[in-house]
């Protein structure tokens, strides 16, 4: 429970500004806040394990989370880099063994609100059009995971890539045929994390990498790529364009 002030209106705030929880009233977000704790990580640390019981969901005010499970070889594969704004293990708190089921880890230093499971169920049992909004939200993000398993099914590496740049890239133009540079996207994790989560090899990842600088339609520069024909990525990300490898 919060008991400092200060800590209390940064739960708030936390709250009151995120997108996700406008389906709450005032009166349902201040009793979600009464009840939350504010978590910091350093960057390594763990949030939660595989099989951990799910007492709490989170929301990531500062910070990268990494979450992923462990093959049975031991090899790690990435399911989502989370950060500002997220929302992480909301649908463990319907699942009959609230267990979670991956592990999530700092990539950077956090600050997490961490909010009881019960406290949430406690809001829900008394609004029952709040229930249907909340299943709406979880219906979107089952959605979205059926198009990412489809886009690794269907979609070649490159094909991949290049929706993955367009969807995380800040870009104040709107001609994406201009010869000028028109977005910039910057690697939020390893490349080696960036590779897992994309569901290829990091080595796949250089080519593709190389591949387009060769091709002058990114220039990389550290972790931060400058995106010199945007136009060409969209043709590549929808399968209109083969990509030359080098």
């Amino acid at each position: 429970m919060i008991k400092q002030r200060s800590q209390l209106n940064d739960a708030r705030h936390q709250l009151y500004s995120n997108t996700n929880f406008q389906i709450f009233s005032t009166a349902q977000l201040e009793q979600l806040a009464q009840s939350a704790n504010l978590v910091h990580l350093f960057g390594g640390n763990q949030l939660f394990q595989t099989g951990d019981k799910a007492t709490h969901f989170y929301c990531i005010s500062t910070g990268m989370l990494k979450l992923s499970r462990l093959s049975t070889e031991g090899h790690e594969k990435v399911l989502d880099i989370p950060g500002p704004g997220d929302i992480v293990a909301l649908a463990s708190v319907f699942l009959p063994e609230q267990t979670h089921t991956y592990l999530a880890t700092a990539l950077t230093d956090c600050e997490i609100l961490a909010i009881p499971d019960a406290a949430l169920l406690e809001v829900l049992n008394s609004d029952a059009p709040l229930c249907i909004k909340l299943l709406s939200q979880l219906s979107h993000q089952v959605q979205n995971r059926i198009e990412e398993i489809d886009s690794i099914c269907l979609k070649t590496a490159a094909n991949r890539f290049a929706a993955y740049l367009l969807s995380n890239t800040t870009s104040n133009q709107k001609d994406c045929h201009s010869s000028r540079p028109t977005a910039v996207f910057k690697f939020p994790a390893s490349k080696s994390v960036i590779a897992s989560r994309l569901a290829i090899t990091p080595e796949t990842l250089s080519r593709l990498l190389r591949s387009l600088s060769k091709q002058q339609v990114i220039e990389s520069k550290g972790n931060q790529i400058i995106i010199r024909n945007l136009g060409y990525l969209h043709e590549l990300s929808n399968g209109a364009n083969a990509l030359k490898w080098y």
